[in-house]
């Protein structure tokens, strides 16, 4: 069953953000201002410029001054992304050949080429972070277009250069953060066989890069593709190692996380007495945290996360009150984590429509909640909550009234991107 129909408004011109860095800060500003609601001429306004101005940096047929970014990404509240990509654009950090077809990321470097400087090894650090960004925000879907360009263009072309000794390490733990993006973005994309691929590619990068870094992020996005895939052994025990890695790394937060992901594992499985239990010893750990002493592209797992992961985990076995409050700490407002509390919404709605529990059934409340989630979710959807949007509109579709199907099927159709 599709999502889509004949009266959906067609979409934007579509942009090509891998072309190159100041295509790739356009294709931002777009997100963020359709984020908050914005035209380009609201935009222009807010930052003195005008509509036609904005839409040409958006379409990367003008660069920008850096203090007109400063004034996007204070209008915009980006928190400073904008002006991270527009610094690396302007070294030069460019997305040029683009897509290859294997995808392959080769880790034997050629000495016949200028040796991999630091800078660039800095900006694949900058990049991943601006992709995960954009993935924690609004969806890996919606960037994987342009890590995978990234990934063709500048990952590729520095692993194959030579580098010198005192580099090596910290460009294939850059180049290994950029796959696991990339990994995520195809999982959200619904490509389970190119994300596990390029998460043993990180995976491998990581072990020629040493002791110094930790694969316990990457295990964990194993162990959630795992849950997703319904491999529950496999899962728990890609958790537990991720857990061991991120322990012995010092690191909190990814044991936190890998721990969240383990209960995912463990109530799928149907073992909601362990479960409980890890997720108890994962708030200990997030409490335990100071965030200045954790990897940055683990500062996202927050007590809101934990929600999350704790609705994830737990929806099927408690009664919807409980997923209900803990939806409601997920929020967005102060984070800007819309996939997050998208899903979140999404998974709350379900549990209207248990098979399991058919005393907490009510059709009429899980409308009422996938309404509100098509509603707010704009072009923020992948194939993930696509695929959560399609299996509730089924349950509707069974347990409720002509009425509450013909309710949710017009607020689908009419939603712009779902």
């Amino acid at each position: 069953m599709t999502v889509w129909g004949d009266d959906v408004p067609q979409p934007m011109r579509t942009l090509t953000p891998w072309i190159s860095g100041w295509h790739l800060l356009g294709a931002e500003i777009r997100h963020w201002r359709l984020v908050r609601g914005l035209s380009q001429a609201e935009l222009g306004a807010l930052t003195h410029g005008s509509s036609a101005l904005i839409a040409k940096v958006e379409k990367a047929l003008r660069r920008p001054a850096r203090d007109l970014v400063h004034r996007l990404d204070t209008a915009l509240d980006a928190a400073g992304a904008l002006e991270e990509l527009w610094a690396a654009a302007d070294r030069g950090d460019t997305l040029d050949d683009a897509c290859s077809a294997s995808g392959e990321v080769p880790a034997i470097a050629s000495p016949t080429v200028a040796a991999v400087q630091e800078a660039e090894v800095e900006s694949m650090l900058v990049m991943a972070r601006a992709f995960a960004d954009a993935d924690h925000r609004s969806g890996g879907g919606h960037v994987r277009a342009a890590v995978d360009g990234y990934l063709a263009g500048s990952v590729r072309p520095i692993l194959a250069r030579g580098c010198p000794p005192h580099l090596r390490a910290g460009m294939l733990a850059a180049a290994a953060r950029v796959l696991d993006v990339a990994g995520f973005t195809a999982f959200d994309s619904g490509d389970h066989e190119a994300s596990r691929a390029r998460y043993r590619q990180a995976l491998d990068l990581l072990e020629a890069a040493g002791a110094a870094a930790s694969p316990g992020h990457v295990l964990t996005d194993l162990a959630m593709l795992a849950v997703h895939e319904n491999e529950t052994a496999t899962a728990r025990d890609l958790a537990q190692a991720a857990a061991q890695a991120s322990r012995s790394a010092g690191s909190h937060l990814g044991q936190a996380r890998a721990l969240a992901v383990l209960a995912r594992a463990r109530a799928a499985a149907g073992e909601v007495q362990q479960a409980q239990r890890a997720l108890g010893a994962a708030e200990e750990l997030l409490h335990g945290a100071d965030p200045a002493d954790e990897p940055e592209w683990v500062r996202f797992f927050t007590e809101r996360q934990l929600a999350a992961e704790e609705i994830y985990a737990l929806h099927r076995d408690v009664h919807p009150d409980r997923i209900a409050a803990l939806a409601a700490r997920v929020g967005t407002s102060q984070d800007g984590m819309h996939r997050r509390d998208l899903l979140a919404r999404l998974t709350l709605a379900s549990c209207y429509l248990s098979e399991q529990r058919p005393e907490h059934r009510d059709p009429d409340r899980a409308a009422e909640l996938l309404v509100q989630a098509v509603t707010g979710s704009g072009s923020l959807t992948s194939a993930r909550t696509l695929a959560k949007i399609d299996r509730l509109r089924r349950g509707i579709h069974e347990h409720g009234s002509p009425a509450t199907v013909r309710w949710v099927e017009d607020a689908v159709r009419a939603t712009a991107g779902v």
